[in-house]
């Protein structure tokens, strides 16, 4: 009896070489391009973390400079001509300070300065600094040298301020005189008991742009025999 030869079913037929190839490269293509989704998708919330601890920065170090203007006696109305201590002027870290706001406090035994400049090293971002110069601290919030200026320092209070050309004016006309630079100024009243404070500091954003954020205050003195 003749015997039929057994043919390959071809329903039941296997992936070729070539389908195997295409398959794999399209799987790969797939694959890598919901990685770089992921990988921008992490990488553009990272950089919104990163603008809003900024800007959350900007607002912190300008709530710090108004607490201690809320405590002073008075404010000098013109910070670049008024009287600065020796113990001030010769330990500046850098040159071409700008002073911003001076500030006389009754627990305090000369004026806390703050000023505008250069970065004073490396460990700063440009192109302009915020600086202190004052009584430090203790653990419960009280000045730890109030009467020692000698052993005061000038620390930086915040970097990356912004060095724009453009010169500041004062919004209110009683406050005529415009103190520091465009990134950190002050505007101060003839009675020395009420400022303005505007802060403009860099923002990173994706592609190297910069973006300039602004925060501003308008503070008054309430002087109390020292800061709590």
């Amino acid at each position: 009896m003749p015997q039929k030869l057994l043919q390959p079913s071809t329903a039941q037929r296997g992936f070729t070489l070539p389908e195997l190839l295409i398959a794999a490269v399209i799987g790969l293509g797939v694959v890598g391009l919901g990685g770089m989704g992921l990988v921008s998708i992490l990488g553009s919330s990272k950089s919104a973390s990163a603008q809003t601890d900024r800007r959350a920065e900007l607002n912190r170090s300008l709530e710090f400079i108004a607490t201690e203007v809320r405590h002073a006696d008075t404010i000098a109305q013109d910070a670049a001509a008024a009287a600065k201590p020796a113990s001030f002027t010769s330990s500046l870290p850098i040159t071409n300070a700008q002073p911003v706001l001076v500030l006389r406090l009754a627990a305090a035994s000369e004026p806390i300065i703050y000023y505008i400049g250069a970065a004073s090293d490396n460990t700063w971002l440009g192109p302009r600094v915020v600086y202190r110069w004052g009584p430090a601290y203790d653990v419960q919030g009280n000045f730890s040298n109030p009467t020692d200026p000698s052993n005061w320092t000038h620390e930086p209070l915040i970097d990356q301020i912004d060095d724009s050309s453009a010169q500041p004016t004062c919004p209110s006309s009683g406050m005529p005189k415009v103190n520091g630079l465009a990134g950190f100024f002050a505007c101060v009243d003839s009675a020395g008991k009420v400022a303005e404070i505007h802060q403009m500091g860099q923002v990173s954003k994706p592609l190297g742009i910069k973006e300039t954020y602004q925060v501003s205050s308008a503070v008054s003195t309430r002087p109390v025999a020292a800061v709590p």
